[in-house]
């Protein structure tokens, strides 16, 4: 446990500015939401006056058994009511789950393509966008899913380039 820990302090540093969400718990305190592949979890460390420390663990797994699910993308919706962690590994095709911040309760989920990656929500929080990165067989052009938030329901997949790994929305939309 003590080396998951270091491993998740060190990780913190790197997407420090990726995955912040703030609470009411106090001004001086906020948390960053960090996906770990290897583990099946989605691990919340807590920033304050007194430090960092990994305030608690969510599991992420989908898959039956010892096999990896393999939590790869985390993004919030615009009011951090939700956040949404897309699941790379699958049989054959991965999942994006939402939870709901206030418990961490899955209270969503969605099949979409061949090993979803990276996700990012539109400004009005309709929407999200997940690049499925195909590692099967041949590099071959795989596609973007497009989810609405409420209904978890993939509203299109769309074409792309060969084996998408990330992207983003701008503020735009």
């Amino acid at each position: 446990m003590i080396v998951l820990r270091r491993r998740l302090l060190i990780l913190v540093w790197l997407l420090l500015a990726r995955c912040v969400a703030q609470t009411a718990a106090s001004d001086n305190d906020y948390f960053v939401y960090l996906v770990c592949e290897g583990a099946d979890k989605v691990a919340i460390v807590k920033f304050g006056l007194d430090g960092a420390k990994v305030d608690h663990l969510v599991n992420t797994r989908v898959l039956p058994g010892g096999d990896i699910s393999g939590p790869h993308g985390i993004v919030f919706s615009p009011d951090r009511q939700y956040y949404y962690v897309t699941i790379a590994h699958g049989r054959p095709y991965g999942q994006m789950l939402k939870y709901r911040v206030k418990d961490d309760a899955v209270v969503g989920q969605v099949s979409l393509g061949f090993f979803p990656a990276t996700v990012d929500v539109t400004p009005d929080g309709n929407f999200l966008y997940t690049v499925n990165f195909n590692l099967h067989g041949d590099m071959v052009p795989s596609s973007v899913s497009v989810v609405a938030s409420d209904e978890m329901i993939e509203a299109k997949r769309i074409p792309t380039c060969v084996m998408p790994h990330g992207s983003r929305i701008n503020p735009q939309g």
